[in-house]
């Protein structure tokens, strides 16, 4: 009752306002209003349609501009952000501007017509560091003020990655008093060398800074350090930290405390055992700091556990008199069952005592492994769902591997048989096989090959036969067929035809036959609503396993789809990757994207001719380093109907093989043996990093040094939103 006293205007006004939208009139606008306004709602829009005409003009009824921009920006980085004009006919002055807390630090203008895209470059401050950024692009008619055909306003994520950073060390493991040799190499998203300064810091186990080297300067991107390990150092994991401009990267080392021993113990074994094998095979060695062997008598003690039983037990051991530095070993795999029936997952340790004869030393040493079932598996790659569009190809690749993921002998895959199917459930309900291989075992083609060979032989006797003026029928009767199988001998056009569909084949079935992996296409038809795809293998050691995997139809209201794909293997700097873009409807033209490590560094339109208005369209993107280790292209069309359809693909791309180098050691300039010369070759200017350590250690597969694997994990780390 106060409130109405008080505030009896305020009422009648308020009443006011809501009676009048009431009484307007309906604009024609759809229920599904992107701004959630209901018809008359809002009386001012409709003056603002009638002064605005030029600029608002079907405003609402169907979009008037796109904006593709990425939403990852990173310090120094060009950030692209591409505008397209869809139903304007008159140019728009489209401005984009980068805002950090609410700060501009970068902008960009251009004029744009509709059914051009443009890209507006930002360059990104390299001293830029983490806070809340928003990218702000809005469209306005050009020589007005305050005439604004669309305004939008995003939110970025900010990641202060932009260099790939690794590093190397000459150990995996150290001790006290040792010395620690680093290596740092800095690569920015080009792969190009880093040449600004770097902060190193040294940290404890406890994360506590024990040594740091402020605006450490670079060498062509490569930074060489070292630093001594105190005489009893805090046991556990200590840290190389690099810091440059707020990209933090931290590289663990393992740090112990040990005293060498006059001699060491050494057990080289596999780090795997199938529990098919037929024993537990090794070598037991013995060695002096100085290489020579050590000489005695040796115990070798096998133990095992697994999940049930999880304290180590007793199984066997075996007695070397006399040891004479290096000897092989081997356990039955029958003593393991004995002890533990199922030996999947089990591990087991080798403990060795040595008693050196000539010292009255003992050393002992011990090594460790695992054993693993000899399951097969075989599955189909990717992430499902499966996804597949009506009357386009689908590509699928099938996978055959040990359960655990190793890859197979190529031994094994050449006694294997893999048959593969796809069958297509149509919107009718029946089913159609649309594809149906199967890959043989390779022996199975001994046969065949000799038959080509008998042919063959025929041939050239039966052109010498009628060199010698003989007739040929009566060769044929007497010599055209295998007395064995019963089969004509294949003529030369025959025999040269067969060949090459021989050649084909084992060219398709090569990288299955050497890795497992086979990749194949099926042309769907149009009227399907689901894919069933089945493979099975089977080998001759009696090894059987299968797969399943369901596709699904790519919805589309209208029924129409775009695709993109490759008629490249593979991808190389400085090369060119061929894609071709097919659609199920005809259509005027198409744009296409690159990105690659979140960032877009390519855009551009391709218009179809009218004359042919083909439903395949042939692209060449050149190949640069900033696209490594991966890039995806993006293809978007507009249809008459306002609706947007695209597809994208991701292309592998080997960023870090383009040179090579050759490596050459010269043993014969110091006769002393004291000192090795080594002779390195490859492109001027290059930096040559050379790590040298035991052979032994180098097995342990540490994590210390640089391999394929290592750098493109930090090549991927870039793209933290996979699927």
């Amino acid at each position: 009752m106060a409130l109405c006293r008080g505030g009896g205007t305020s009422c009648f006004l308020l009443l006011l306002l809501c009676l009048i939208p009431a009484l307007a009139q309906n604009l024609g606008r759809p229920e599904d209003d992107p701004r959630g306004i209901k018809y008359g709602s809002d009386n001012r829009w409709r003056n603002v349609l009638q002064l605005n005409s030029p600029r608002m003009r079907n405003r609402y009824n169907h979009p008037t501009h796109m904006i593709l921009a990425p939403r990852t920006l990173r310090p120094g980085a060009v950030y692209r952000c591409v505008v397209s004009i869809l139903y304007l006919d008159h140019p728009v002055d489209v401005r984009a501007s980068l805002q950090k807390d609410g700060v501009e630090i970068a902008s960009a203008k251009q004029d744009i017509i509709k059914g051009y895209p443009e890209t507006l470059l930002l360059q990104v401050p390299r001293t830029s560091v983490d806070g809340h950024y928003r990218l702000r692009v809005e469209g306005n008619i050009p020589g007005t003020i305050g005439g604004t055909i669309f305004f939008n306003d995003t939110r970025l994520h900010f990641s202060t990655r932009f260099l790939t950073i690794l590093v190397q060390t000459n150990r995996p493991v150290y001790t006290g008093d040792q010395v620690v040799r680093f290596r740092i190499i800095l690569l920015n998203t080009e792969l190009k060398p880093y040449d600004d300064p770097v902060d190193v810091y040294i940290l404890d186990p406890d994360n506590y800074v024990m040594r740091r080297w402020p605006s450490r300067p670079t060498n062509v991107g490569v930074v060489s350090m070292e630093f001594t390990l105190p005489f009893l150092p805090k046991v556990g994991y200590w840290g190389i930290k690099v810091l440059v401009n707020g990209q933090e990267e931290i590289k663990r080392i393992k740090v112990e405390k040990w005293y060498t021993p006059r001699f060491e113990v050494k057990i080289f074994m596999p780090k795997y055992f199938l529990d098919t094998d037929e024993a537990i095979e090794g070598v037991l060695g013995g060695e002096f700091g100085n290489d020579k062997g050590a000489y005695g008598n040796a115990t070798l003690k096998l133990f095992v556990k697994n999940k049930i039983n999880p304290n180590w037990t007793y199984v066997t051991e075996q007695i070397f008199e006399p040891f004479e530095g290096e000897m092989d070993f081997s356990f039955p795999m029958e003593d393991l069952s004995k002890r533990i029936s199922n030996l999947d997952g089990s591990e087991i340790r080798l403990e060795a005592e040595i008693q050196e004869t000539f010292m009255m030393l003992n050393e002992t040493g011990f090594s460790m492994a695992k054993i693993i079932n000899s399951s097969v598996n075989c599955r189909f790659l990717g992430s499902p769902p499966y996804v597949f569009k009506p009357g386009m190809p689908f590509e699928a690749t099938v996978a055959v591997s040990y359960h655990d993921l190793e890859p197979l002998g190529e031994e094994k895959l050449h006694g294997s048989k893999l048959v593969v199917k796809a069958e297509a459930v149509l919107e009718s309900g029946s089913r159609q096989v649309v594809y149906d291989i199967e890959i043989p075992q390779v022996n199975s083609e001994d046969e065949e090959r000799e038959f080509l060979d008998q042919s063959w032989k025929y041939n050239r006797k039966a052109q010498d036969y009628q060199a010698e003026g003989y007739k040929l029928d009566d060769y044929d009767y007497n010599f055209n067929f295998d007395y064995e199988t019963g089969s004509r001998y294949l003529t030369e056009n025959e025999l040269v035809q067969k060949k090459m569909e021989m050649f084909v084949r084992n060219q398709k079935f090569q990288k299955y036959r050497e890795k497992g992996v086979y990749h194949f296409v099926v042309d769907v038809p149009e009227k399907t609503a689901a894919l069933s795809l089945t493979a099975s293998y089977q080998d001759d050691t009696g090894s059987i396993a299968a797969a399943n995997a369901k596709a699904i139809a790519y919805y589309s209201p209208r029924k129409l789809y775009i695709g993109v794909e490759t008629s490249s293997r593979e991808a190389s700097v400085g090369e060119f990757v061929v894609f071709h873009v097919r659609s199920n409807f005809n259509m005027e033209s198409f744009h296409y994207l690159i990105m690659a490590k979140e960032m877009i560094l390519y855009a551009a339109k391709e218009v179809l001719e009218r004359t042919s208005r083909a439903s395949v369209k042939t692209v060449s993107v050149p190949v640069s380093s900033e696209m490594a280790p991966a890039f995806k292209i993006v293809v978007y069309t507009t249809t008459p109907n306002h609706d947007i359809i695209s597809d994208s693909l991701t292309m592998p791309v080997d960023g870090i093989s383009r040179h090579k180098v050759k490596l050459v050691i010269n043993q014969d300039k110091d006769h002393s043996k004291r000192t090795v010369e080594l002779g390195t070759y490859s492109t001027a200017g290059a930096f040559y990093g050379i790590s040298g350590v035991r052979e032994f250690t180098y097995a342990m597969r540490g994590g210390n040094e640089l391999s394929h694997a290592s750098v493109l994990n930090s090549l991927h780390a870039f793209a933290n939103n996979t699927r």
